[in-house]
């Protein structure tokens, strides 16, 4: 599973975070190549709709996001996303 992680904007924070939304948690699609297109699609200013394998329905991505770890808030076509390999590494 590959997810998608932002990248803060507060110069006093720039915390890398997992990009969740409510309802389905963290975004994460099956393959690199959907990862990578989640995260350039991220940055636009339209309208955005998820599709998970755990739910039936779409959800919309918020045009806000927040950071976990300041509260900041930034709309998304401001923040930098890039798609990481989200399996657990082997010990």
């Amino acid at each position: 599973m590959y997810g998608i992680r932002a990248v803060c904007r507060n110069p006093a924070c720039q915390e890398v975070f997992a990009v969740e939304v409510v309802g389905i948690g963290p975004l994460e699609a099956e393959t690199p190549e959907i990862a990578l297109e989640l995260s350039k699609d991220l940055r636009g200013k339209h309208a955005i709709t998820y599709r998970t394998a755990k739910l039936d329905n779409k959800i919309q991505i918020p045009d806000f996001i927040e950071c976990p770890k300041c509260n900041s808030i930034f709309p998304r076509s401001d923040l930098s996303f890039f798609a990481y390999n989200a399996r657990p590494s082997s010990p």
